[in-house]
């Protein structure tokens, strides 16, 4: 039964794409499910021992259903998760934020005459099999609860936000919230293991720049203080060191010993590679714990940067203002997502610097 032509029948309002639905094992008919468990029984309990069936009470409404469906024109796009029709240049719902299945828009499933899900998929979002007396399946919420037109920043909306990070919204939405409504953040291991890498892929090229320098400045200097004869001379006389102490059993040694016989030349070649592998440690840390904060703050000012920059216009008709706002989305998409080629340049560099010493 396709749910979402018909009204629940406890608040009357139309169902919708990701209502959860609650269709009763008697008669069928669908409940939103707080519907349902305010009532906590069917709405057509005392009609179930007249053999009631809702779908055989309904009136055939399928048709101008199916025609507000399909409504949109060639130039539009309807989001498969809150129905809002998109301009085609989009890639994600100006509405709820949700990707936008361009190339997936069929006018009739040979199924169920479903139009309001992926073909091939048995009728059901994700191929999913209908459970429970035929409760469809809804799919995860890429808002993380936000609603599109809800603020995050000032004239900054999560719906803008989610068009802006593109890949991964999910999670980023729900980090976004976190630090908005708790103020705290989420640990980012990838940002921790690739720091300015990882920057550069979400386009904070600034920062990724910056970060991406040291840590590969850091390494290079740790490589070249390794590569000298001081640095040689002072490992070879800590491992001597520690030879001796391993075959006295540990009797009377302390640490002291295992740098004697260096000198203060050895000492510091033989520190400043560890130091610096420490502060390397040190940055990576950092970047795991500020990260997703940076990057909540990043697309916040480039959002505001980009319908700033807009708003300085006069918009002299309807019109106008509406080619505007789709300038403005087509500019968030634009701006924001991801960067996968600059990300694995830096990431090649900086493997290629790591790995140097085995090749030379």
């Amino acid at each position: 039964m396709d749910f979402y032509k018909y009204k629940c029948p406890v608040c009357n309002k139309q169902f919708k794409e990701g209502d959860d639905i609650v269709v009763c094992p008697e008669c069928g008919t669908p409940h939103h499910r707080e519907c349902y468990e305010q009532e906590e029984h069917c709405f057509y309990q005392d009609k179930h021992s007249q053999n009631f069936s809702f779908e055989n009470d309904q009136p055939d409404s399928s048709d101008d259903f199916e025609a507000d469906k399909e409504s949109g024109t060639d130039n539009e796009v309807i989001c498969k998760i809150c129905g809002h029709p998109n301009d085609n240049t989009l890639f994600y719902c100006e509405h709820c934020g949700a990707p936008l299945l361009k190339d997936n828009q069929p006018k009739n499933d040979s199924v169920n005459g479903n139009n309001n899900v992926p073909p091939d998929m048995n009728g059901f979002p994700f191929g999913q099999n209908p459970q429970n007396g035929g409760i469809p399946f809804i799919a995860f919420d890429p808002m993380a609860g936000f609603k599109a037109d809800e603020k995050m920043a000032d004239n900054v909306t999560a719906g803008e936000v989610s068009k802006f990070v593109g890949k991964n919204t999910n999670y980023f939405m729900r980090v976004f919230g976190s630090i908005l409504r708790t103020n705290k953040s989420r640990f980012s291991f990838v940002s921790a293991i690739l720091p300015g890498a990882y920057m550069l892929y979400r386009k904070m090229y600034a920062i990724g720049i910056v970060i991406s320098v040291i840590v590969v400045g850091l390494l290079a200097g740790t490589l070249i203080i390794q590569s000298t004869p001081e640095f040689t001379e002072a490992y070879n006389i800590y491992m001597d060191n520690y030879s001796a102490i391993l075959q006295s059993g540990y009797s009377g040694a302390n640490v002291g010993d295992l740098f004697a016989g260096m000198s203060s030349t050895n000492l510091l070649y033989f520190a400043v590679p560890y130091i610096l592998g420490a502060i390397r440690f040190a940055i990576m840390l950092i970047c795991g714990f500020r990260t997703n904060r940076m990057y909540f703050k990043h697309c916040i000012k480039k959002i505001s940067s980009i319908k700033n920059y807009a708003s300085s216009f006069d918009k002299e008709s309807d019109e106008e203002a509406a080619t505007t706002k789709s300038k403005i989305n087509a500019q968030i998409e634009n701006k924001g997502g991801v960067n996968l080629a600059i990300a694995v340049v830096a990431t090649f560099v900086f493997l290629a610097i790591a790995y140097m010493p085995l090749f030379v």
